[in-house]
């Protein structure tokens, strides 16, 4: 039997993301720590980017060294703009409110620190809640990449 992994699109960015980081490591620096070094409670990251396909904007709050919530703009080719809120637990997605994954109405999704599915207003599909979770993977990963770039560059 043939198996094949399958990766989402959302994985492979992650993983463009975390290599060309990797690559643009400054030899003569120190290498850095394991975890993400701790900053004061509250600090606030602000990024813009084309995550995805579409011009983002979007605010990572950290408390200490972890990431506990983003709150994104993204503009669609129509210049819809359409908010998401997303807040984690440790490195868990545990909640979601915002527009869908098609900008086409407002929902909430809440998930236990398992993952699991614990609410959602209105009832939606299997595939935009896979669509939240790898939007919210690809943000978080982006956040903490940039965290980490940029707490690089000032040591």
């Amino acid at each position: 039997m043939n198996v094949r992994p399958s990766f989402s699109l959302a994985s492979l960015i992650v993983a463009a993301i975390v290599a060309s980081l990797s690559i643009q490591g400054c030899s003569d620096r120190k290498p850095v720590a394991a975890s993400i070094p701790a900053v004061d409670a509250g600090e606030a990251l602000h990024i813009t980017t084309s995550a995805g396909g579409a011009a983002t904007e979007l605010t990572a709050y950290f408390d200490g060294d972890h990431l506990r919530r983003i709150v994104e703009t993204r503009t669609a080719a129509a210049d819809a703009s359409q908010q998401g809120d997303y807040r984690f637990t440790e490195a868990r997605l545990t909640h979601y409110a915002g527009a869908d994954s098609q900008g086409n109405a407002r929902i909430e999704l809440t998930f236990d620190l398992h993952g699991v599915l614990t609410a959602s207003t209105p009832e939606v599909s299997k595939d935009t809640i896979a669509a939240i979770r790898n939007r919210a993977e690809l943000l978080r990963s982006l956040a903490l990449a940039r965290r980490t770039t940029q707490q690089h560059s000032t040591h």
